[in-house]
């Protein structure tokens, strides 16, 4: 399946005791492994593969270690003033951006990515990123290894300002910055007469509107005219849909029939219901001022008919 450009965090062995998958890089010995590790032909995970190099955004090599140590120090002394929710831990994250296999992207379309990405999941913060490449499969991985600090002063964590300025959760912030960079893509190789890519965001719409589609059948059937979002919990559970995660702002669905996920916002999915159902209550009304004058003019043909009748057998 075509699946355009995916981006998500690089996924390990699961912790038996935490039941954890993705690595903690909470010390600078994991960060400094971490990048050692993306630049390193004799690991088994490399057998085959094309390692191009490590670059870095809104840093050097030289200053990214620092960076990210500094602002750890600068937001930990700056959060313990305040209240709210406790940091993790983390210092950095582990990203990876994958294009469809056979995408073969070009330098130029790669340039055209990775800042767009960038720009999208670390606008205010340093990272690191790094191609490996599969000659057979034409595929490419990349690794970006964003901070988890904004270089404000004082530093605030970077998912906390990111979720603030996109004004949603952090997987749909990943997977549009896919999207966008998909698009920027697909624009320059318009223009240069190339394949595009397919997206997935395509199969995506597909799946939303036969969501939206199953919701609004059973809304009616059980006369549910503006369902909530425990309506919609009950009505997908029953169903051939599997609830993954269900948050505040969104909810992750996966089909039971064709394995494809879908990860959107509450909000979406109930404004995409409730506009269907009023479409629906809108034609049957049409439907029904429609039907209403055929009726009266029948009804006025026989009562005509009737008086004719009458005057005519008065008039013997």
């Amino acid at each position: 399946m075509n699946r355009g450009i995916v981006i998500k965090r690089a996924q390990y062995s699961k912790d038996p005791i935490t039941g954890r998958r993705n690595k903690r890089i909470k010390l600078p010995d994991d960060l400094t492994g971490l990048l050692a590790y993306l630049g390193s032909a004799d690991h088994a995970n490399h057998d085959g593969i094309e390692l191009r190099g490590v670059r870095f955004w809104r840093t050097t090599e030289d200053q990214f270690l620092a960076k990210v140590l500094r602002q750890s120090v600068e937001y930990q002394a700056d959060a313990k003033e305040k209240p709210g929710r406790r940091w993790a831990g983390d210092i950095a994250e582990h990203l990876i951006a994958a294009p469809d296999e056979g995408a073969d992207l070009t330098t130029d379309e790669e340039d055209l990515m990775l800042p767009t990405i960038l720009s999208k999941v670390a606008p205010e913060s340093p990272a690191v990123y790094g191609k490996h490449f599969n000659p057979l499969t034409k595929r490419s991985e990349f690794h970006i290894i964003p901070g988890s600090f904004t270089e404000d002063f004082p530093a605030r964590l970077r998912t906390t300002s990111l979720r603030s300025r996109f004004n949603t959760d952090y997987l749909l912030i990943l997977q549009e910055a896919g999207e966008e960079a998909l698009s920027a893509i697909n624009r320059a190789r318009g223009l240069a007469g190339r394949p595009l890519i397919r997206s997935l965001g395509s199969i995506r719409a597909r799946v939303k509107d036969e969501v939206v589609s199953f919701l609004c059948d059973c809304a009616s059937e059980k006369h549910l005219h503006e369902p909530s979002q425990d309506d919609v919990v009950a009505l997908l559970e029953a169903s051939r849909w599997t609830m993954l995660k269900r948050r505040p702002r969104s909810l992750s669905l996966q089909s039971k029939e064709t394995g494809v996920k879908l990860h959107i916002r509450w909000q979406e999915l109930i404004d995409a219901v409730r506009h269907v159902m009023a479409l629906e209550r809108l034609k049957l009304s049409e439907l029904t001022e429609e039907a209403q004058p055929d009726i009266s003019e029948e009804t006025l043909r026989q009562d005509q008919s009737a008086d004719n009748a009458h005057e005519e057998w008065a008039m013997e």
